[in-house]
């Protein structure tokens, strides 16, 4: 009599292969499913970051847009309201639109004469700091230095 090994006959009769096939395709599409929910959830917050850090920037470029403004359109030197930081002003926070707000700071640095001008006109030159918001994650800041040109002694210069 010969005798079969019980390993080969299991293999032989192949008795439910195409469960366990089957049960392993699905178990591979569920991985590759998960994978792509994954994915898409970090894509979507990733993208409502970089929404949020854009709108903080372009709040803190109005701040300093504003504060440019505010300086160039006085036709007097702007008086310092704090001489241990040269702070000229603060401004109150603006809202532009819904989350998104900004503020800024004016301090004066310093004077010197204008290259190509006689000494009577003086350059003017102002440190803005910004800082803009959206929503309560977002914030950003932005530095600025503004030369005004003024005519030392002409009207409060």
């Amino acid at each position: 009599m010969s005798r079969r090994n019980p390993l080969f006959a299991l293999l032989a009769s192949q008795d439910g292969i195409g469960m366990v096939s089957a049960m392993l395709a699905l178990s591979l599409l569920a991985v590759f499913a998960l994978a792509a929910a994954h994915l898409a959830v970090d894509e979507r917050r990733g993208a409502f970051n970089e929404f949020v850090r854009s709108g903080a920037f372009l709040s803190a470029d109005s701040g300093g847009e504003a504060a440019v403004n505010w300086l160039l359109v006085r036709s007097k030197p702007v008086p310092i309201v704090d001489f241990a930081s040269k702070r000229v002003t603060a401004s109150a926070t603006q809202t532009l639109h819904g989350t998104q707000r900004y503020d800024f700071d004016i301090r004066f640095m310093q004077t010197r004469p204008r290259a190509g001008y006689d000494l009577s006109h003086m350059d003017y030159i102002y440190g803005v700091d910004s800082r803009g918001q959206a929503s309560r994650q977002g914030s950003s800041n932005i530095a600025l230095v503004v030369h005004k040109l003024g005519r030392a002694g002409h009207q409060g210069f």
